[in-house]
């Protein structure tokens, strides 16, 4: 499943979310009937983004490109 995320140039108490367009990507696969196993990435298209301004602090929050494995049994 690839997924691309786009949003639009936001602002906060004079600071300012530029607008993006990223991915995301799950790749899986069904190994048996009772286990999946999966490879997903976040962010894929920026080292690292503003997401939002978290009002507790007054630095803006970023979100960085990360990966995982994921495993799934069913009994």
């Amino acid at each position: 499943m690839l997924a691309f995320i786009t949003t639009q140039t936001r602002s906060w108490n004079g600071s300012n979310i530029d607008a993006i367009v990223d991915a995301d990507l799950r790749l899986g696969w069904q190994a048996t009937e009772a286990l999946s196993l999966s490879l997903v990435g976040r962010n894929l298209l920026h080292s690292a983004e503003q997401a939002f301004i978290a009002e507790a602090w007054e630095s803006a929050s970023a979100i960085e490109r990360s990966f995982y494995l994921n495993a799934t049994y069913k009994w």
